[in-house]
């Protein structure tokens, strides 16, 4: 009796002082898992992969207060600067200002993979999973979800030729209403202008030593100043022979490549003289060299004629003596 009661008042002892009793603890989370009720508080912020985090450190990597995980206040998209190697993102940050440092090409990011459908065979190749976005948008009287479909898929056969990536816009827009467009998130001031995204088709080609990358760049870049001229630019790099832009059955429209307009143009045109010798025409754009120009007179004179330029902004047609009739004219800008 005396043994007995001696291990259990050290077995109460050992309790009180905070050690194992051997007995279960009614408020231990197993290794199996559990639900907690109530607010759990960790001991400090995590210093391995797979260590929970506190709310301190997610405020402190994110803002705070569920903020985006972007600096600023514009909302811009996170930038890549460096690359450390294939499949990595290196120095990468987010910024406002619209400015990227120097980038290492070509790169490869790490991400979630939409696979395929299926494995190819013989008989048939395999579209992708697809990713939908959906929207919701108000038709006049309710609530309407569309959805955005984003999917790659290629040609039925032995090594096709292309793949693609196909954009499905929602079948309940219209037309008119899908657009399709790559924001550089900048707005003009009254001392700056900015230019588009600049978009990147890439090939590659044999140099006559080795294989190079060949870039075709386009870009919409707007001059300077107020209502500026605004230039779409298409540009090659790489190759180094000979860059030709192909595009069979051409046709532009809207001034100044609207010949069919019935007033004059920086491209083609009439001046009416009366008894005059001279008439003048002001170019509605702007050139950094001016346009060179011809003449064909619709009546019949020998008189000497010949054309002026005032810098870059209007042509005049002379002539030796005063004359009257129609004059028709044609120019080409250079730049």
């Amino acid at each position: 009796m005396r043994v007995l009661l001696v291990a259990i008042l050290a077995t109460v002892t050992t309790a009180a002082l905070g050690q194992s009793t051997g007995l279960p603890d009614p408020n231990a989370c197993p290794s199996s898992g559990c639900n907690f009720t109530g607010p759990v508080q960790l001991s400090a912020d995590p210093t391995t992969s797979l260590a929970p985090a506190t709310k301190q450190y997610v405020d402190g990597h994110t803002g705070g207060s569920g903020a985006p995980i972007v600096s600023g206040t514009t909302g811009a998209l996170p930038l890549i600067t460096s690359t450390t190697g294939a499949g990595q993102l290196g120095n990468s940050h987010f910024t406002d200002s619209g400015t990227v440092a120097a980038v290492t090409e070509p790169f490869n990011l790490v991400g979630e993979f939409q696979q395929a459908t299926g494995t190819a065979n013989s008989s048939n190749n395999f579209v992708s999973n697809v990713t939908n976005w959906l929207i919701s948008y108000w038709n006049g009287s309710a609530p309407v979800s569309a959805q955005w479909s984003v999917y790659a898929w290629v040609a039925q056969g032995a090594s096709p030729p292309a793949t693609v990536l196909t954009y499905q816009a929602p079948a309940s827009l219209t037309t008119t209403a899908v657009l399709y467009a790559i924001d550089p998130g900048l707005v003009a001031t009254s001392s700056a202008n900015f230019s588009s995204p600049k978009f990147k088709t890439r090939g590659s080609c044999w140099n006559g030593t080795a294989s190079v990358l060949d870039d075709w760049n386009w870009q919409g870049i707007p001059g300077a100043g107020a209502n500026p001229v605004d230039t779409l630019t298409f540009t090659n790099v790489g190759c180094g022979g000979k860059a030709v832009v192909q595009m069979p059955g051409l046709t532009l429209q809207g001034a100044p490549f609207e010949l069919t307009a019935a007033a004059n143009n920086d491209l083609a045109g009439e001046l009416t003289l009366s008894s005059a010798t001279t008439a003048t025409y002001t170019w509605a754009g702007n050139y950094a060299t001016h346009p060179e120009c011809t003449m064909e007179l619709q009546f019949n004179s020998s008189v000497a004629r010949w054309f002026t330029y005032t810098g870059t902004t209007s042509f005049t047609i002379n002539f030796a003596s005063a004359v009257s009739g129609t004059v028709s004219y044609l120019c080409v800008g250079r730049s």
